[in-house]
């Protein structure tokens, strides 16, 4: 069966909004979400100390990853499901702290996603190419471009699609020229169910 990825933070998961969510609690500094984000690093509104303040209670927290608000509706998680039974279906995410992992598997479970497969790694790029994907799915500019880098030249480069986000915008003409711009998980799976 063909390997996917996906990833879960900027993709499947409002990450931005539960941390600035948090750092509101802390802080009371502005929340946002992960479609009002205009840059990779940082959030607006918050001094390094208080981002560092906020980081370790992400860190510490046994629950944090559990309540992050979902960036896709029922009826993507359902046709993530039905993938899941035609390909090799990866959540590949860079999470830290308390029980990552088990918190990511509660968390896609929750949504409706039977017995994912979750792998914690930071090198997308040698993810892919080690789990051979044919697909994947980043929000990080970064990712999606090492995706398509370092598979190339395999038996089957991976298709690297990058989810349209305010921070994550270049020129596909300088860099990125093997990434696909997609605006939304349902445009990725119309591609990936077509070549099924």
């Amino acid at each position: 069966m063909r390997p996917i990825m996906f990833d879960i933070d900027g993709v499947l998961a409002d990450f931005s909004l539960g941390f600035t969510t948090l750092a509101n609690t802390l802080h009371g500094t502005p929340v946002t979400t992960t479609a009002q984000k205009v840059t990779w690093d940082g959030f607006p509104g918050l001094t390094d100390n208080q981002e560092s303040v906020a980081w370790t209670a992400v860190y510490n927290s046994s629950v944090f990853l559990l309540n992050l608000a979902p960036l896709i509706s029922h009826t993507v998680f359902e046709r993530l499901n039905w993938l899941q039974a035609c390909a090799d279906v990866y959540f590949v995410t860079h999470r830290q702290g308390v029980k990552a992992k088990s918190q990511t598997l509660e968390w896609l479970a929750s949504y409706g996603i039977r017995d994912p497969q979750v792998i914690i790694s930071e090198s997308k790029g040698e993810t892919a190419k080690v789990i051979r994907a044919e697909y994947s799915i980043d929000d990080k500019a970064g990712n999606a471009c090492a995706v398509a880098w370092l598979t190339r030249g395999t038996k089957t480069p991976c298709l690297s699609f990058i989810l349209d986000r305010l921070y994550n915008q270049f020129d596909h003409k300088m860099i990125g020229g093997k990434v696909i711009r997609v605006y939304t998980v349902s445009e990725f799976l119309d591609y990936v169910e077509n070549k099924l």
